[in-house]
């Protein structure tokens, strides 16, 4: 398995950015292909990812910072069931799909890392 980077909550930020202009692109492919439901989807997982991350300053309290990655984590998991129906269907090709794959699984993990650190803190008093 594959040990991804921890990332800043700014580095993060950065990613969900990049990520929502990349589903974008592939959103304007698959629209021009005719498909807009599955790419719709996606779209707005991508872009309530983001919105998500972009809320979340890095000076809250631990449980406030644990509860914004916990929700962040949820349109994650949306965002990988998306992808893997558009892969499935035949919508979009393994290769197309490959970049977005790499950059969900490293914002979901980095955000699953924020919220156990956020989660550690906060049972043992720190940031509240």
């Amino acid at each position: 398995m594959e040990i991804m980077k921890k990332l800043s909550l700014t580095d993060i930020q950065d990613s969900t950015f990049e990520l929502a202009l990349k589903s974008i692109s592939l959103h304007d492919v698959m629209t021009k292909r005719g498909e807009k439901i599955l790419s719709n989807g996606l779209l707005k997982s991508a872009t309530a990812i983001g919105m998500i991350v972009n809320s979340i300053d890095e000076n809250v309290q631990a449980k406030v910072l644990l509860n914004t990655a916990q929700q962040a984590i949820k349109p994650t998991r949306a965002y990988l069931y998306w992808l893997k129906l558009i892969e499935k269907s035949g919508k979009a090709s393994e290769e197309e799909l490959a970049d977005l794959k790499s950059s969900i699984a490293e914002i979901k993990e980095s955000l699953m890392g924020k919220a156990k650190s956020a989660e550690t803190k906060s049972k043992i008093g720190f940031g509240n």
